[in-house]
């Protein structure tokens, strides 16, 4: 069911780390051009909204890759963007058995605020755990109007 709401916020974005990862071996592999990528001692960055980059004075301790959802899927429920990237990876299974021997951490990190329902079957759990991703999962409330000095 489609959450229509102001309030409904949600995504999923693959993203692959490793300590000496090499963003380009990582596309390859996958045949996934990456959103964002970058480098292990290379200084962090965020853009913002208004297409601005903020500088930071620390470095990425590891090397990243991130490809976000394709727009199309970006204003469907949490548990359908996980089963899209699912979709996405099990056509890649070799390529991400490779990224892991290359010694890279898998993961679909999922972002919900507002209410979001998450079901994912027996199947699609075992499938993750045998792909050998990760699922990291922030959920944010917005407790906006509400006396947080209350017990």
């Amino acid at each position: 069911m489609k959450n229509v709401t102001a309030e409904h916020c949600c995504s999923v974005t693959l993203i692959v780390t490793g300590e000496d990862l090499d963003p380009e071996t990582v596309t390859r592999t996958l045949s996934m051009a990456a959103d964002k990528s970058w480098t292990r001692g290379e200084q962090q960055s965020c853009t913002l909204p208004d297409g601005k980059v903020l500088h930071f004075e620390s470095a990425h301790q590891v090397g990243g890759w991130k490809r976000f959802l394709p727009e199309a899927e970006t204003d469907r429920p949490l548990d359908d963007q996980i089963r899209y990237w699912l979709s996405e990876l099990r056509e890649r299974r070799d390529a991400i058995h490779e990224l892991l021997e290359l010694g890279c951490r898998i993961e679909l990190n999922c972002f919900a605020a507002g209410s979001e329902v998450l079901w994912l079957s027996n199947r699609e759990l075992r499938d993750l755990a045998e792909l050998g991703v990760d699922l990291s999962l922030t959920i944010a409330s917005d407790f906006q109007g509400q006396d947080q000095t209350e017990g």
